[in-house]
């Protein structure tokens, strides 16, 4: 089946399906602080496990950084005022905004960015004064919105960049309000809009909201479909992760704010609680699961063990 349509299908069950909210899945969480740093901001993370966000130092000012759960590594665009990054792939590439000081009014222009591990590449889109990249794919598409100068407000439109082409889209009904946050291998976008959460395959766009949720947005997106992102409700905001069919209510328990910016393909999840400091949850499995990998753990033990007791 061609992917067009199947991912046609995917965002028709967005469209079709009743959203239902489960418990929370049980995972363990690893606090991730950039050493000196007044706040940490983690935003993707790839199938590697390497992590990316941005940290703000005692300066106040806003920097890149990549950790491979070792050490960190800082990225500044090279004479920017400010950088930040915002999604990486499995090929190495990094992507992002900085922010040039230019005097005068605007004062400060926005720039998206992407790295290939050794050059900065600079992402304008044409007209524009702010141009905001947030993910990548390993296809190297790249997702992020324009401000001021396309459609003539202050809004946010949606683009999608390959091989130096952009093509903008907006969500039906969202008077330029469409903010694209992550894009996974098989070319689904999700992000934020006015009407909450969106998934657009390029086709068709489906806008869900948590239930019971004052508000939604979707922040990142794996190769499985699995978005995730946070709502907001009379408690606070949470994040969560979605299906398509079920909301899952994601907390990092004790903290009174959990956002969730990304996931990879092995369901584990990053993001941001309290105060801005930065998290890796990964999922602990459940005891059947747990079981069913002993069994079959112990079932290729016993097969290596006969094979090796056949005589020659």
């Amino acid at each position: 089946m061609p992917r067009s349509v199947l991912l046609s299908l995917f965002v028709l069950a967005f469209l079709f399906g009743i959203p239902q909210a489960a418990f929370a899945t049980p995972f363990t969480v690893t606090p991730i602080d950039v050493v000196d740093a007044t706040s940490t901001r983690v935003t993707s993370i790839n199938d590697r496990g390497t992590v990316g966000g941005t940290f703000i130092d005692a300066a106040g000012v806003s920097h890149g950084f990549l950790y491979d759960g070792v050490k960190f590594t800082t990225l500044d665009f090279p004479g920017a005022f400010s950088t930040e990054v915002r999604g990486l792939n499995d090929r190495g590439l990094v992507v992002g905004q900085y922010v040039e000081f230019v005097g005068g009014l605007p004062g400060f222009i926005d720039h998206g960015f992407v790295y290939d591990g050794s050059t900065f590449k600079t992402i304008d889109a044409p007209g524009d004064l702010r141009t905001h990249v947030y993910g990548v794919n390993d296809v190297g598409t790249i997702v992020g919105c324009v401000t001021q100068g396309r459609f003539g407000t202050v809004g946010c439109s949606g683009f999608s960049y390959d091989n130096g082409a952009f093509s903008f889209f907006e969500v039906p009904g969202t008077d330029d309000f469409t903010i694209p946050l992550a894009i996974n291998d098989g070319g689904l976008i999700v992000g934020s809009s006015a009407l909450g959460g969106f998934a657009y395959d390029g086709l068709s766009f489906a806008t869900f909201n948590f239930p019971g949720g004052l508000f939604t947005e979707a922040h990142g997106v794996n190769d499985a479909g699995i978005i995730v992102g946070r709502y907001n409700d009379d408690e606070g905001i949470h994040g969560f992760s979605y299906d398509g069919m079920t909301f899952t209510t994601v907390d990092v328990p004790g903290a009174f704010r959990t956002v969730v910016e990304g996931v990879n393909d092995s369901g584990v999840m990053v993001g941001e609680y309290n105060e801005r400091r930065g998290f890796i949850a990964t999922p602990v499995p459940e005891p059947a699961s747990a079981l069913l990998f002993v069994l079959a753990l112990a079932g290729l033990r016993a097969a290596a063990s006969r094979l090796s007791d056949r005589p020659s």
